[in-house]
């Protein structure tokens, strides 16, 4: 809550909690993404382990994390930068590696089951030799998924249904299934 208030956030953490515990109970399987900046200045290490914990009782699909710096015409801009760039540096990595472990555990969920993917291009990631037709999308709440597609007509813009195999932190990996 020190560091809202520093930030001018006009909310309490326990606020956050609850509205995100209500979502949750409503979109148990709805992605949820949020934005953190560590090393906010006067940010001391207990204020760091309050986030790492805010970061496991939370459980976010995606996080967006900055270690940070001043920007000009931001009421932080006045606030003393008074976190070591190195302490920022090692308290970001830190914070991106469990996030990125517990993106991959709640993308895990999703193996098995048959999700609608908007297509949006060829696939960055797939490219192979069987086939450059490999393509890639995203799910209503925003995860990227790959799959292979050697069919005749351009899928972009389209909606299809795939089965997901695999799951990274970054993204889930599927194929049609034949029964689609």
């Amino acid at each position: 809550n020190r560091t809202l208030q520093a930030m001018y956030r006009h909310y309490k953490i326990e606020t956050f909690y609850e509205q995100i515990r209500k979502w949750r109970l409503k979109s148990p399987l709805g992605g949820l993404s949020t934005d953190i900046i560590v090393g906010f200045p006067g940010e001391t290490e207990e204020d760091f382990l309050a986030t790492m914990k805010l970061l496991e009782d939370l459980r976010f699909d995606q996080v967006y994390s900055f270690a940070y710096s001043p920007r000009p015409g931001t009421k932080a801009f006045k606030l003393a930068d008074d976190v070591p760039d190195d302490v920022k540096h090692e308290r970001l990595l830190r914070f991106q590696k469990r996030a990125m472990e517990i993106a991959e555990e709640n993308n895990q969920r999703h193996i098995g089951r048959v999700m609608e993917v908007l297509v949006e291009g060829r696939s960055k990631v797939m490219k192979n030799a069987r086939s450059d037709k490999n393509v890639y999308g995203r799910t209503a709440c925003g995860r990227v998924v790959n799959f292979p597609y050697d069919g005749p007509r351009d899928l972009t813009g389209q909606f299809v249904q795939v089965r997901v195999e695999r799951a990274t932190g970054l993204a889930l990996t599927a194929v049609i299934p034949t029964d689609a």
